[in-house]
């Protein structure tokens, strides 16, 4: 044994346990031994002392040698207890090795015994000692963060610990006996073989190999090998291995060289001084900016910088200042920074942004990094800037709209700065609205929502052009067309700041209100045929559309040449009892009449007024052309200014029209009464006609047909002719008197249609029709076909035509009927659209006379035109002939 250990020997004789203490002592010079009589005294000696071994009797009162090993055990399991007994029973040992005894020995006569029980002793605590150290060993193994493994000299891995389990992801049972090659690739496990050949040949016992862990999961994992050799009495038995994972020391090279890289390609300069401002290292960025190259830098002072009047002497005063603000006690602070010029050599003066970082240290300054940002550009940048936020500032304290500036970093913008056309038209001064929420200055309850809107736009940076409507501090609505400007101070995509402008557009939106209700109204009064209704509608339009205090119009009285009163509004009868009659020299609005021009009256008591007493002071005088004068009136001295003024042109104008319609409209009824009147006695001729002449006619058939029974002569076939005759002359006489009617309510007529309608209903024979695109016209359909009809029978059964074209006229709305055929002589144009002219001497005459008529009674023209060959009829839609009135006889 190695180190001394203390055996505690129990019996409940003294005489023995005093022997066996004296004979073990003397046995062995590793054993100091301890006595106790009986197991109660064992046990308390047991907890008291540090015991590495107890040897006992068995055979004891109250406890025998095995419950005392039961009472140890349950106190200390590990320690080794050897049962010394003069009781030789093979049920006591079998017994005591099923119970887990250490060693059994039996008490012999003799001292021999003594040497032996030493024995004993010694290699059941060197056992004991050598599970302990097992046990921390594999405790040890188990706790470390490596990967801990064995492998056998054929290459089989006989331990792993947790850690290379877990790293691995294989179960433990799986990987002991198992080829390292199942964690390694066959490249991996030569060079782990090659390495292992270079111990063993060489003169050292471990290496280190990195390489790639492929895991149970299919991962790779860079890991290092550190091995040691194992030898069994100078003879290779294997080697012993720590895996470590090198996924974070390669996480932190890559980073190490990202920031190393990142470093030497930044747009700034980085020195390194240590702590008595030598450069110790600087990138090539602070190369150029100091325009030296880093072997000239490095190992100087930085102060050499200065006495080269590259570097300014405040520098160097601005970096210590810094440092002693970083170094102290009272500052938490890591990095400081100040602005400094430097003029490298050959070169123009620059400007740096000096930022000053300390490096680490326990206990004493080490020095710092000094990073050089060249911001001589964005210096100059802030220059140019703040001139162009001077000029800004001008042109914004200039603008004649209403003009803010805003801040958007809130949930609403809030006002910055405020020009004089704002301050003018909202009524807030700049010092009461400088900071306050826009939106709750300016901004109606029911906008609010339409507002958050446009601030939405205005953060993302949108250019807005919109129309709003806007309250001043007085609480009256005003409309404007708001336009605004953005700017993103700090590029992060949201705009920080934006300008906003009001053009103020109330009296352009009034007008536009006014101009559209003034329209409607106009509709009304053209709607009417009543000079009166339209009055009404004027004055009424005057007040509620135009705001005018007092309106009356007064008409032309035709008959005694005067202005008559038609209607008024606003009137105040306390005021003026009643609207008068103007007559010519009496009243200024007979003067305006007469000269048919507006007169503004600012002041009613210095002109020649109707009514010198009259209680209005201003008044506009508006001549409705030969229609009469409308007059508009208030208590107030120059009441209107130009923009009443031109409203009330602008109605004056309309009523005009308005009322040049309604007599046009009466004057075209009247004259429809009368056309109405004419075809009643058109169409009661037409019935006379037929009644009169046609029942004679028939009674002189019927008694030539008894005539013919009764007799034959030569004279009956002339007769039956000439009755014949008679009978087409007076259907083509009721043709024309029914025809010939004025046409008073015309509709839309497809003249294609009618074309190919009247076509189809004429005998043409083998006779061809050209048809061209003719539109539409207002017409009587039954008598436009009928029209056509009888210039297609003129053409196909007097013509001889092949050929029948229908087309559009060129030079005015109208259409042509032309043929091919014989034509007309140029001797008897003028007479086709005679009455009674007929080339077939069986012809009654009356067909051309009859196209004439119906062209008549549309308002239309007709004509013959020249053509080269066949007849060529023209109708003209324009310029329109009045209604006619028909005439009946030669």
């Amino acid at each position: 044994m190695e180190t001394t250990a203390t055996v505690l020997l129990v019996d409940d004789d003294p005489g023995i346990v005093d022997t066996a203490a004296a004979f073990v002592g003397r046995a062995s010079d590793a054993l100091t031994t301890t006595t106790a009589t009986g197991p109660e005294a064992a046990l308390n000696r047991f907890e008291d002392e540090d015991i590495d071994c107890i040897v006992s009797d068995y055979d004891m009162p109250k406890m025998d040698g095995l419950a005392l090993f039961e009472a140890v055990s349950e106190r200390d399991g590990g320690t080794p207890f050897i049962l010394f007994t003069g009781k030789g029973s093979e049920e006591v040992a079998g017994e005591a090795i099923s119970l887990g005894v250490t060693d059994y020995l039996q008490k012999e006569t003799g001292t021999e015994q003594y040497e032996v029980l030493a024995n004993r002793i010694e290699n059941a605590i060197e056992a004991s000692r050598a599970e302990q150290r097992l046990e921390r060993y594999e405790r040890m193994v188990e706790t470390v963060d490596d990967a801990l493994y064995t492998v056998d000299s054929e290459g089989r891995f006989t331990s792993v610990n947790d850690a290379f389990v877990t790293l691995t992801g294989y179960d433990r049972d799986a990987l002991i006996g198992s080829d390292v090659s199942v964690l390694k690739e066959a490249a991996t496990v030569e060079r782990f073989e090659t390495a292992v050949s270079d111990m063993l040949g060489g003169d050292h016992d471990e290496t280190y190999i990195e390489f790639d862990l492929p895991t149970a999961e299919g991962e790779r994992i860079p890991c290092e090998d550190h091995m040691t050799l194992r030898t069994d009495d100078g003879e290779y038995a294997g080697v012993a291995g720590t895996i470590r994972d090198l996924t974070e020391r390669r996480r932190r090279e890559r980073a190490l060289e990202r920031y190393e890289t990142a470093i030497e390609t930044a747009p700034v300069g980085v020195v390194v001084l240590d702590a008595g401002g030598t450069i110790t290292w600087c990138n090539e960025r602070a190369d150029s900016f100091f325009g030296y190259t880093a072997g000239d830098l490095a190992g100087e002072p930085f102060r050499s910088l200065v006495m080269e009047e590259t570097v300014p002497e405040d520098a160097i005063d601005e970096y210590v200042d810094v440092l002693r603000s970083l170094l102290s006690a009272d500052n938490d602070r890591t990095a400081g920074e100040f602005e400094t010029t430097i003029t490298p050599p050959g070169e123009e003066r620059r400007t740096l942004r000096i930022r000053v970082s300390l490096l680490p240290y326990d206990e004493a300054f080490e020095g710092a990094v000094v990073v050089c940002e060249d911001i001589t550009e964005r210096k100059q940048r802030e220059r140019d800037l703040e001139r162009e936020r001077e000029r800004f500032a001008t042109l914004f304290e200039n603008i004649p709209d209403p003009s803010v500036l805003a801040a958007l970093d809130g949930e609403e913008p809030t006002v910055a700065s405020v020009n004089e056309g704002f301050e003018d038209t909202f009524g807030y001064e700049a010092d009461t609205a400088v900071g306050e929420p826009l939106n709750d200055l300016i901004v109606p309850p029911e906008e609010r929502e339409e507002a958050r809107s446009l601030d939405q736009a205005a953060i993302d940076g949108e250019r807005l052009t919109r129309e709003v409507t806007r309250r001043t501090d007085a609480g009256e609505r005003r409309e404007f067309l708001f336009s605004n400007a953005t700017i993103d101070d700090d590029d992060d995509g949201d705009a920080d700041v934006a300008f906003g402008v009001y053009t103020d557009i109330t009296a352009q939106k009034r007008r536009e209100r006014v101009l559209a209700d003034l329209h409607e109204r106009t509709r009304e009064m053209m709607a009417t045929a009543d000079p009166d209704a339209v009055a009404e509608i004027a004055v009424e339009t005057a007040g509620s559309v135009l705001g005018l205090p007092m309106c009356g119009l007064w008409l032309v009285d035709d008959d005694a040449d005067r202005l008559v009163p038609a209607a008024d509004a606003g009137r105040d009868d306390a005021m003026i009892e009643e609207m008068p009659t103007y007559e010519p020299g009496n009243s200024l609005s007979w003067e305006c009449f007469a000269a048919g021009e507006t007169r503004i009256y600012d002041d009613l008591r210095g002109a020649d007024a109707y009514d010198p007493e009259t209680p209005l002071r201003s008044e506009m005088i508006l001549p409705l052309g030969e229609y009469g004068v409308m007059n508009i009136g208030s208590t107030t001295l120059d009441e209107f200014d130009d923009t009443d003024v031109a409203f009330a042109q602008l109605l004056a104008t309309n009523v005009e029209a308005a009322l040049e319609r309604a007599e046009r409209e009466q004057e075209r009824a009247a004259r429809k009464r009368l056309l109405e009147q004419q075809n009643e006695r058109l169409e009661e001729f037409a019935s006379v006609v037929s009644h009169d002449l046609r029942n004679p006619l028939t009674v002189a058939n019927g008694r030539l047909a008894l005539l013919e029974e009764d007799c034959e002569s030569p004279h009956i076939q002339s007769i039956d002719d000439a009755l014949a005759r008679m009978d087409d002359l007076i259907e083509e006489c009721l043709t024309f008197a029914r025809q010939g009617q004025v046409v008073i309510d015309p509709a839309q007529v497809n003249l294609d249609d009618s074309v190919e309608r009247a076509w189809a209903t004429v005998e043409t024979g083998d006779a061809e029709l050209a048809l061209g695109d003719l539109g539409t016209v207002e017409a009587d359909e039954e008598r436009l076909r009928t029209l056509f009809e009888n210039l297609f029978r003129n053409a196909i059964e007097h013509g001889d035509a092949a050929t029948v074209r229908v087309g559009s006229l060129d030079a005015h709305p109208g259409f042509y009927v032309a043929d091919d055929g014989s034509g007309i002589p140029d001797e008897e144009r003028e007479a086709v659209f005679d009455r009674g002219y007929s080339t077939n001497e069986n012809g009654t005459g009356l067909g051309l006379a009859i196209v004439e008529t119906l062209a008549d009674a549309h308002g239309w023209d007709i004509v013959i035109a020249d053509e080269g060959s066949g007849t060529r009829f023209e109708v003209a839609f324009e310029p329109a002939a009045p209604l006619a009135a028909p005439q009946l006889g030669g």
